[in-house]
């Protein structure tokens, strides 16, 4: 889990080095610093309120500017996480065998994944429908069918929601049959294979329908005969 565990310290540092620092002569509550500084401004503050007036604004826009450039790291940081966990999955995805520690990253991953899409103000339900895709996919490989199943459900419900084309009703489809698969329900599964052998006849793209059918006879081959 090396590579999730830099990708939390390094949201940990980021948001350490945004913690904001009064500047130097002002006191944490907003007000000069004592000593020797504070008395030399006093006098000038008196003679031209005009400029003590000035200092107060800059020192109320300085927080304000800090909060505003944390918000943006904080943004920066859900776009780039969202897609580095994504691809980083599909490491562990795509392996024919995986160590028990694998699989857990795989499923830590995944879900880092779908969780900082979430947190984007960009997201939208084709987003989420491949970020629950996932999520069920990997929660299959790891033969939890009740997870693989629930976020298989959520990826149906956004795709009809949305409308979105046939190829990720497919997926959605399939992620359903995968997870009956796991859970020894072979009647679901074929009914849910039923579904998306049917959302494939709508696929137009031939790319996507090759992808799509390649992972539906896949599947029908993990079914008894």
């Amino acid at each position: 889990m090396s590579k999730l565990v830099r990708a939390t310290a390094w949201i940990l540092a980021l948001l350490a080095s945004l913690v904001w620092a009064p500047p130097a002569g002002v006191a944490a509550d907003g007000g000069a610093a004592a000593g020797a500084g504070a008395s030399a401004d006093a006098g000038t503050d008196a003679a031209n309120p005009q400029a003590a007036s000035g200092q107060e604004e800059s020192a109320q826009e300085e927080p304000a500017l800090e909060e505003s450039t944390q918000e943006e790291s904080m943004r920066e940081a859900h776009r780039r996480l969202s897609v580095e966990c994504f691809n980083e999955c599909w490491t562990y995805i795509d392996k024919a065998q995986r160590t028990p520690a694998e699989t857990e990253t795989m499923l830590l991953l995944a879900c880092a994944s779908l969780w900082h899409w979430t947190q984007r103000d960009d997201a939208g339900p084709l987003n989420l429908s491949i970020g629950t895709w996932q999520v069920s996919r990997a929660h299959a490989l790891a033969g939890d069918a009740t997870a693989a199943r629930l976020f298989a459900e959520r990826c149906l419900e956004v795709s009809v929601r949305a409308e979105l084309p046939p190829f990720y009703l497919g997926y959605a489809h399939e992620a359903l049959a995968r997870s009956a698969l796991v859970a020894g329900e072979e009647a679901a599964a074929r009914e849910q294979l039923g579904s998306a052998r049917e959302a494939l006849s709508a696929v137009t793209d031939e790319e996507s329908r090759a992808m799509l059918a390649a992972d539906l006879t896949n599947l029908e081959g993990l079914l008894p005969k």
